[in-house]
């Protein structure tokens, strides 16, 4: 009896899996009849989800979708630009063919069994196709650049007033780029809100970009003849970036050779030095005492000064000074050489450089950079001198070069600076090398007049201006510019 009832159930239990089997295969059978013309899920134009819905369902639904306008973002507001606005039209007819033919593919009778498992064998998605006028969306586009777009506004600096005006940076529409992302917003259906791709344009030039045209403007009062000639050279210690005019023009240099001398003294002595060679060297650089520079070379060539100026020379060749020289001894009448050099023998420009002393102002202002690099343990001092030119000898330079220039400034700005004029009748200049971490600089100009004597009270506002215009572009200050009365000792 046990295992007959046990059969029994087990018979039963098989009929009733069967009918539910053949109901089950019944139902989806009518189903799939039924939905053979709606489309499979995971169906999708663009990212229109059309998944359940008739060929014409899908296409009325992209068209209430495509004729709706979109939003655009722009730098300050929105605006709202209909579909009509550039033409913008949705290709149903090319979509219409693509729709039926994944129909006709959903109804073949091998597509059941993934409708039985309620999944779609063939995840579509649909790119739409449109049509638009491209002359109308470049005017929409360049309407909107016009709302848009605006130059950078650089900083200014009044001169007469002290007064510094910041930049305003600058915005402009990238047109290619905005005309995509509207065309994008047209054709979807969930990002119909566009953020133009607006970008800034810095206002803030490079200091030494930005220094060309209020330098040039500054000058422009002195170079109101043909025989006068300025010579600048500024360089950003930070990056590297450099400005120059005319800093390759041999020029008359005697104070600025003498900075370079009290080096070679500082490299050829024992440090600390020798008592009569530092009271030599602070009265040259403090006084422009030529009896001191006459002292100092005998000193440094053991009594014989014409042998200390002729390894003078050899030194700042082996430093990489090719243009500057110094040929002639404190007095001399005449130059112990005839120096020529690449600054020198060029033919399409001179400011007529003393045959004694002379140099370009690009080496000058190499010469006080090698100086603050060697007070910092770095550069080619250090490595061409590691035994005999210490950091604490540099640093003691700087000290004895921290004084006011002709421009005036290094008892102002702030900003921690050495320098050196130098000058004659016909040439006015000046050197100074500020120090401020990443906004270091320094500057060296020359005035040079060939036909007629410089008057001080014409070149050291000019001098002095040049380096308030340094410090506004590298510090964002203006210093009020005062000028000794008379020249400083070179």
């Amino acid at each position: 009896m046990k295992r007959y009832a046990l059969r029994a159930a087990l018979e039963n239990l098989a009929v009733v899996g069967v009918i539910a089997l053949v109901a089950l295969l019944v139902g989806n059978l009518i189903a799939f009849a039924t939905s053979r013309n709606r489309l499979p899920p995971e169906t999708r134009i663009n990212d229109l989800d059309v998944g359940g819905l008739t060929v014409d369902e899908a296409l009325l639904r992209l068209d209430e979708i495509t004729r709706t306008p979109i939003t655009v973002r722009l730098a300050e507001g929105s605006e709202t630009i209909p579909p009509a606005a550039v033409g913008f039209q949705a290709n149903e007819v090319a979509l219409r063919v693509q729709l039926q033919a994944l129909m006709e593919r959903r109804s073949r009778l091998d597509a059941f069994p993934a409708f039985m498992l309620r999944r779609n064998a063939e995840p579509t998605v649909f790119e739409l196709r449109y049509q638009y006028d491209a002359a109308q969306l470049d005017a929409l586009v360049r309407a909107l650049a016009e709302r848009v777009d605006r130059p950078p506004r650089p900083m200014t600096v009044d001169l007469a007033t002290n007064v510094v005006r910041p930049g305003e940076d600058g915005l402009t529409l990238d047109q290619a780029a905005a005309s995509q992302r509207i065309l994008a917003a047209f054709a979807s259906a969930r990002q119909r809100t566009v953020d133009l791709p607006i970008y800034v344009l810095p206002a803030a030039l490079p200091p030494t970009q930005w220094l060309s045209s209020p330098l040039e403007q500054r000058l422009s009062a002195f170079l109101n003849t043909q025989t006068r000639l300025a010579a600048v050279f500024v360089k950003d210690l930070h990056t590297g970036e450099e400005f120059s005019l005319n800093a390759d023009v041999a020029v008359s240099a005697q104070g600025w050779l003498r900075v370079a001398l009290a080096l070679f003294a500082y490299q050829a002595l024992p440090f600390p030095l020798p008592a009569d060679a530092a009271a030599q060297i602070r009265a040259l650089l403090t006084q422009g005492d030529a009896d001191a520079e006459r002292a100092l070379l005998t000193t440094l060539g053991e009594g014989d000064a014409q042998r200390a100026l002729l390894t003078f020379n050899r030194w700042l060749a082996q430093i990489g000074l090719r243009n500057t020289v110094l040929a002639a001894l404190p007095e001399d009448a005449a130059p112990m050489f005839t120096a020529v050099t690449p600054a020198n023998a060029r033919g399409d420009i001179t400011a007529n450089p003393n045959p004694r002393a002379q140099s370009t102002v690009a080496e000058v202002g190499l010469l006080l950079e090698m100086i603050q690099q060697c007070a910092e343990d770095r550069g080619p001092l250090r490595l061409l001198f590691e035994e005999t030119l210490e950091p604490a000898a540099c640093a003691e330079l700087t000290t004895l070069l921290a004084r006011p220039s002709a421009s005036g400034l290094l008892a102002q700005g702030g900003a921690p600076m050495f320098g050196r004029a130098t000058w004659d009748e016909n040439n006015h200049g000046d050197a100074v090398l500020v120090r401020a971490g990443p906004q270091s600089w320094l500057m060296v100009m020359l005035l040079h007049d060939a036909s007629a004597p410089l008057d001080w009270g014409e070149t050291a506002p000019a001098l002095g201006d040049a380096a308030r215009l340094c410090h506004a572009a590298f510090l964002g200050q203006l210093p009020t510019l005062t000028t000794p009365a008379t020249p400083p000792s070179q």
